[in-house]
């Protein structure tokens, strides 16, 4: 692998690592507004109609974003994994234990 090739998958790396940040802050701040929502409700600020229609649509697109928030993260996991366990490809023929010297049968002691 050349210096550029391992530069340009540490950056995307890193936007996707941005990406999920951001995904994740913006799923939060839409349960945020659903929970002012409900809370205005409760205060008698807002309609019944109104509130149903608005905390229908924070709620939908607040369990959209944490759903894309999960999968990325999940993502990102499963690639962070395949790139730190690279195969190691076994010797023909040999065990897959390291080369240690065998103990002699008879103690010095």
């Amino acid at each position: 692998m050349d210096s550029a090739t391992i530069q340009h998958e540490i950056s995307s790396s890193k936007s996707l690592d941005t990406t999920s940040n951001l995904l994740q802050v913006a799923a939060q701040e839409a349960d945020d507004d659903a929970e002012n929502t409900a809370r205005a409700f409760l205060e008698g600020t807002i309609s019944t109609e109104q509130f149903l229609k608005d905390l229908l649509e924070k709620k939908t697109l607040a369990h959209l974003r944490k759903i894309k928030s999960d999968r990325l993260i999940s993502l990102l996991r499963d690639q962070q994994y395949a790139q730190a366990a690279p195969a190691v490809p076994a010797r023909a023929g040999t065990a897959p234990y390291p080369d240690l010297p065998m103990p002699s049968r008879h103690s010095y002691y």
